[in-house]
């Protein structure tokens, strides 16, 4: 077959959807071909030295040994390359979200199978209950969460009854979900949130805590002897008020306590 049949062959594969998945597979493997098919199934692994090989690189051995990984390890790399062009082209937003950050055409493979093998509506209520449930707690950061949330999404857009969903609840559930030091930066929105986007909000948030963790951190390199001012000042106007309550014996009274009798009575 000739570049300019097959890209025309190409170019009409369908795109993958949650309703075509399993039609999408099928053509894919024989799309794939038996070659390339052995790097999803798992029979073609991504190529590992050996340790022995790794801890002692000089002996002849060994050094035939990294020759033949080098060589493995490229030729891997080649047709890893191939798999993923031709899956690639067939996938589109919200699904090519899922598989961003895959390096190998088995990842992309299972990630895929992983979200669209399961298409029952037990599974379309459970991500959905996940995503209503979903809360931020003190030990996930803020980027974390927002990944959390917006995978979950991601995958509730390509559900057939996401029509149903307006992007205005999702937002509603978002903003309800953050802990209640965020209360104010919630009810932010209250009048703006139908021209809000989801992806404005996520973008607002992390701008929120930066500035909130970089005012934190100022304050803390801050000393605040304040206290300590107060509660010394306060020992010593104790000690000034009772040092004038007791005034000392004036000399007069002392000189008529010691002439209380004359000299003719002694």
């Amino acid at each position: 077959m000739s570049d300019s049949t097959y890209a025309k062959a190409y170019t009409t594969f369908p795109n993958l959807t949650r309703k075509t998945y399993d039609q999408w597979c099928f053509k894919m493997e024989f799309e794939l071909g038996p070659k390339l098919w052995k790097l999803i199934d798992g029979s073609d692994t991504y190529p590992v030295l050996d340790a022995a090989a790794k801890s002692d690189p000089n002996t002849p051995q060994n050094v035939i040994l990294i020759k033949v990984h080098e060589s493995a390890l490229e030729e891997w790399g080649i047709q890893n390359r191939d798999a993923i062009r031709i899956i690639l082209p067939t996938i589109v937003e919200p699904e090519f979200l899922m598989i961003r950050g895959c390096q190998s055409a088995k990842a992309v493979w299972d990630t895929l199978a992983s979200n669209y093998r399961d298409t029952s509506l037990i599974h379309q209520c459970n991500v959905l209950e996940q995503l209503y449930t979903l809360r931020k707690t003190s030990d996930i950061s803020i980027d974390i969460y927002i990944s959390k949330f917006s995978k979950l999404y991601e995958e509730v857009k390509t559900f057939d009854i996401y029509i149903q969903i307006h992007e205005v609840f999702i937002i509603m559930q978002f903003l309800r979900s953050l802990p209640s030091e965020f209360v104010h930066f919630a009810r932010s929105y209250d009048h703006v949130i139908k021209m809000t986007k989801l992806a404005d909000v996520f973008g607002a948030l992390r701008s929120e805590w930066d500035n909130r963790t970089g005012a934190d951190a100022m304050t803390s390199t801050t000393k605040s002897p304040v206290a300590l001012h107060v509660q010394t000042g306060g020992k010593k106007s104790r000690k000034s008020k009772s040092s004038q309550s007791t005034p000392p014996a004036s000399s007069s009274s002392t000189a008529s306590t010691s002439s209380k009798f004359c000299d003719f009575c002694k």
